[in-house]
């Protein structure tokens, strides 16, 4: 969605607490994600934060600023 998982608590603090075992991801780097390319056998692997969104989501109003990925 382009937003940056850093700047939403829920999802920020489990990863941030050792003690929370909720997960043993600690960095975005760590999600890899694979998919079928051209429908074909061959699978392509992604890093999480490689993935780019088709389409351009925008912020409920109150979260605008707060939530969006810096350039980089």
């Amino acid at each position: 969605m382009g937003f940056d998982e850093r700047n939403v608590p829920k999802v920020r603090e489990p990863i941030r607490d050792p003690e929370l075992r909720m997960t043993a991801v600690r960095d975005p780097g760590d999600v890899r994600v694979f998919e079928v390319w051209n429908g074909e056998e061959q699978l392509r692997e992604q890093r999480l934060d490689e993935i780019a969104s088709e389409h351009v989501f925008e912020p409920h109003p109150g979260w605008r600023g707060h939530l969006e990925r810096a350039a980089r």
